[in-house]
């Protein structure tokens, strides 16, 4: 199996790292959803 991206926790409670293909070389962070409006909505932003 291919791995495709590498992320590390942060201080702030999310992720950051990148995601690299053969067409996509992108720097991401995952920031905690604070104000999630229900149990179903999302934990994490972009």
């Amino acid at each position: 199996m291919s791995v495709i991206g590498m992320f590390t926790p942060t201080k702030e409670g999310g992720w950051s790292g990148t995601i690299r293909t053969l067409t996509i070389d992108a720097k991401l962070r995952f920031v905690p959803n604070d104000n999630r409006d229900s149990e179903r909505a999302p934990a994490f932003k972009l």
